[in-house]
């Protein structure tokens, strides 16, 4: 191993960034070290990210709770609760089956704590049994601010919005209830209390989700008060089952109940009544159906969820359009963040790859891993562009993200020099940008949100699929999983 020490902008700012020269190793470092620039609240001693500063200390205050961590969602200070509970779920399957991954980069504990930031978080939200808290903060308001985090004024406000039987929110309570039922199985070695907790809370969310179905955006559009706007134009759900299916398989995945797989099934028949072939659809904060083939087609080796995993990797590999230089694009998702829906889709065509040898007992393929070594590859750099899309991993990186907080603006400023082309003062080391256009076509600019904004669920797959890149090339991957 090695340690590479990176001077940040600002020259008070340095941080030891632990990777290895394997450049799927080191890239998952960066790419998990995002996590912790996106934190709010009180931040640990532990903190890597120096020039973040304890922000929004009073949020929940409405309801008389302490809501003050968890995750701001991207360049802004919003607490989406359905884009920040995928995230989670997706670090906590790169800990499930991807540990040695993890391990073998030295960032295990990382990841751990990457996750737990965002379960401790969604306990303080889960105030009752059948009330969870969904979203703090809104883009009415925080979309009118642009500077750090601890400098936003305190008479903006943060409204709190809820899922309760009042309020149905299917999508977000079952999503954090897949979140924290893989939580479990990563915590269940080190800390058997803490995935007990989190079971119990997953069990509960999941029923609030399932017997109180209803699509969250118009449980949270009848709360917004004074012109609030809710998820509108932000993180609107297309439909509850495919959260449902998800959160049942996790559920049986951590308990091993298996009525929660057949109720899995259940749901998951229902979204593809909806949906149709899965070809076409990808792996994202609004939609899990492809992810649950995949888990389904592993745990229970039926046919039919076999036929779907494979023909969507067929899809994918042979059938998928992509840009000039390679980069597969789905459309209707690639248009804003090309590179996460890439990873996203490269990921399930790896995770397929890796478990058919034992439920199928077919080989791997050699076509099926060239084509995901081929996507993760154009993200960091072999491209047309020769640029890397992750902030921080070298010269070639964007270093004008659409980020409030890491353009660094003295307090007072606000948008004044929203435009300038003068860098970030912070470097958001790890954070995937949104990407190229549909001709492998990027402009460093900050004010081009569409391509160069950063988010949670960007992030996500990218730390997925490098976990599973990194245990496959030290031959330490768990494709026998449990």
């Amino acid at each position: 191993m090695q340690q590479h020490q990176l001077q940040l902008q600002d020259d008070t700012e340095v941080i030891n960034l632990p990777n290895s020269t394997d450049k799927y190793a080191r890239h998952l470092g960066l790419a998990i070290l995002f996590y912790e620039s996106q934190r709010s609240g009180k931040l640990p001693v532990s903190q890597r990210i120096l020039w973040r500063k304890p922000a929004h200390l009073s949020d929940g205050w409405q309801i008389g709770r302490n809501l003050s961590g968890g995750y701001y969602d991207a360049g802004d200070f919003i607490k989406f609760g359905l884009p920040a509970a995928y995230t989670a779920s997706l670090l906590g399957w790169a800990a499930v089956d991807y540990a040695a991954g993890l391990r073998s980069a030295n960032e295990w504990s990382n990841n751990l704590a990457a996750i737990r930031w965002a379960t401790d978080y969604f306990i303080a939200c889960h105030v009752k049994p059948n009330e969870f808290v969904v979203q703090v903060g809104d883009p009415k308001v925080d979309h009118q601010y642009w500077g750090s985090p601890e400098d936003m004024p305190p008479s903006m406000a943060r409204p709190v919005y809820v899922a309760s039987p009042k309020y149905p929110g299917s999508e977000p309570a079952a999503e954090t209830a897949a979140a924290m039922a893989a939580a479990s199985i990563a915590f269940a070695a080190s800390d058997p209390r803490y995935s007990a907790t989190l079971v119990r809370h997953a069990e509960q969310l999941y029923r609030l989700a399932r017997q109180h179905v209803g699509l969250y955006q118009k449980g949270i559009a009848r709360q917004a008060r004074h012109g609030m706007q809710g998820v509108k134009d932000c993180y609107e759900s297309s439909g509850y089952d495919d959260e449902l299916a998800w959160a049942a398989l996790w559920l049986y995945r951590a308990t091993k109940k298996p009525g929660y797989l057949r109720e899995s099934e259940a749901h998951f028949a229902r979204a593809l009544r909806k949906s149709g072939d899965l070809s076409g659809s990808f792996l994202s904060w609004d939609d899990k159906a492809p992810a649950v083939a995949m888990l389904l087609a592993r745990h229970t080796g039926k046919r039919r969820y076999l036929q779907l995993a494979q023909r969507y990797t067929q899809w994918a590999e042979r059938v998928a359009p992509r840009t000039p230089g390679g980069l597969i694009w789905v459309k209707g998702g690639s248009e804003w963040g090309s590179t996460s829906v890439a990873m996203s889709t490269a990921f399930l065509c790896a995770y397929y790859d890796d478990y058919r040898p034992f439920v199928m007992h077919l080989s791997r393929s050699p076509s099926l891993e060239k084509f995901v070594k081929q996507q993760i590859d154009y993200v960091i750099g072999e491209n047309p562009a020769r640029r890397s899309y992750i902030v921080g991993a070298d010269r070639s990186s964007p270093q004008r993200a659409h980020h409030a907080a890491a353009q660094g603006v003295p307090k007072g400023e606000g948008w004044r020099n929203y435009t300038s082309m003068t860098p970030n003062r912070h470097v958001l080391y790890g954070a995937l940008v949104g990407g190229p256009d549909r001709h492998d076509m990027f402009i460093d600019r900050r004010d081009d949100y569409r391509h160069n904004e950063p988010a949670l669920d960007y992030n996500a797959p990218l730390v997925l699929l490098l976990a599973r890149m990194n245990a496959v090339k030290h031959r330490r991957s768990s494709h026998r999983l449990a």
